[in-house]
């Protein structure tokens, strides 16, 4: 087991609104899980790298995810079970009350909170509807809405792909190979009507051949079987639960411009205009942004877009999705429509998506491995792990930091019990890979 000591921890800024992927050094008790995955059946070797003292200087404990997450569902699930005011419920780590007050912004601006006389906010019926459903309050009120023009099976289509992580997979050792089969569900003008064309596809194969084919089949076609089940469960539920509302899901195929009506009511704070002077887009609140490479609008690059999702995957060290510029699944829309948009929240002519990604650091490395010289100095090398420290093992074993030795060693040296080697050359890590949104 090699462990670079870093790992993207998702944090959301309630400043930009982007959920930022940056990478962080890992705490103690994750680098104690780490640790667990080497050595289950017998003594395993753990190498660390970075030195004792640095292990020993970072938190006990990973910030719990309360503090560093959107609140809005929380609020309002907090709300429709009667719980009372965020601010005076006692958590075990209360959130900051600028994130309390961006969550109960957004809620307000969906239509399911609402202002009363003494300052605090009520729950309303549209905020009922929302807090019934299984997803992010933004993606219900897409749902909600559709329910008005007439496009819901869609819209839930959709809503569920974004709640999920991407079905299509793009590994970096066959990315041309992936990029060919998923070019078959992509539509020129929009990345959302493409998650249609590929859930249609699925559903007829899955119809036509049994379990371990359809199984196989999406191996081949670099489809990720698990989330395509999470996509359709999910699914499932929404069409479950809006029915039993008394929402009417249509049968009949939903025209194209419905469908992107009743998201931009809900993204309009996601739109984005092309800086003709940069590759890149000026959004709400002054925020840049740039179109994902996976996305169908990459080489097109519109004048407006309309963005589903802004991710940010780099904040003062490097960006995965290269040249340090977070991703996003967005769509892309007229100057026409994003004119209409601004006096009403319907009324979009020819709105389309894609991926984007926002731009907040352009180094070109890629992560913070540290590399020793026999000397006993450090220089930076190597790149960041991009494992989430929820993913480790919990299993107990045994391993040391790596050190540099007074003099270099040609052979590990045994502690504790356990296998750690010394450091005798320039050990290096190297993890490039990342998902890309889709």
């Amino acid at each position: 087991m090699v462990d670079p000591g870093t790992a993207r921890i998702s944090r959301y800024s309630h400043r930009t609104k982007v959920q930022r992927l940056p990478i962080e050094r890992i705490s103690q008790a994750s680098a104690n899980q780490r640790k667990g995955r080497c050595g289950r059946v017998a003594e395993g070797i753990c190498i660390r790298l970075y030195s004792e003292e640095d292990f020993l200087s970072r938190p006990e404990f990973t910030e719990p995810e309360i503090l560093r997450t959107n609140l809005a569902s929380v609020i309002l699930q907090m709300a429709a079970l009667g719980l009372g005011d965020v601010e005076e419920f006692p958590f075990v780590d209360g959130p900051d009350r600028r994130q309390v007050k961006d969550g109960v912004a957004l809620l307000t601006e969906l239509g399911a909170l609402q202002p009363a006389k003494d300052g605090r906010h009520r729950l309303t019926a549209l905020g009922r509807t929302l807090a019934q459903l299984p997803i992010d309050p933004r993606l219900g009120r897409m749902v909600v809405e559709e329910d008005r023009n007439g496009c819901l099976h869609e819209v839930m289509v959709i809503a569920a792909a974004l709640s999920i992580q991407d079905p299509r997979e793009r590994p970096v050792e066959q990315q041309q190979a992936a990029a060919q089969k998923h070019a078959r569900f992509a539509v020129p003008d929009s990345d959302f009507l493409a998650y249609l064309n590929l859930w249609n596809y699925l559903n007829e194969r899955q119809q036509e051949l049994s379990g371990n084919q359809f199984r196989k089949m999406c191996r081949e076609e670099f489809l990720n079987y698990l989330r395509v089940r999470e996509w359709q469960d999910i699914y499932a539920q929404l069409r479950q639960i809006v029915q039993s509302l008394g929402m009417k899901v249509n049968t009949a195929p939903a025209d194209a411009k419905r469908i992107h009506l009743s998201l931009l009511a809900v993204l309009l704070s996601h739109i984005g205009l092309k800086d003709p002077e940069k590759h890149e887009y000026l959004g709400a609140r002054g925020a840049r942004f740039a179109i994902f490479p996976g996305s169908a609008l990459f080489k097109k690059q519109p004048r407006w877009v309309m963005s589903a999702e802004l991710v940010e995957s780099s904040s003062g060290t490097p960006s995965s999705k290269g040249n340090g510029i977070p991703a996003t699944r967005s769509s892309a829309a007229t100057r026409s429509c994003c004119r209409r948009s601004k006096n009403s929240s319907t009324g979009c002519a020819a709105v389309t998506s894609s991926s984007t990604t926002t731009s907040s650091s352009t180094s070109t490395t890629s992560g913070s491995a540290l590399k020793w010289s026999p000397s006993g100095t450090s220089t930076a090398g190597g790149s960041g792990c991009a494992n989430s420290s929820r993913a480790c093992s919990t299993s107990t074993s045994r391993c040391s930091s790596l050190r540099t030795p007074a003099k270099a060693s040609k052979r590990p040296t045994r502690t504790s019990g356990s296998k750690a080697s010394t450091a005798s050359g320039s050990p290096t890590s190297s993890n490039r890979g990342t998902r890309p949104t889709g």
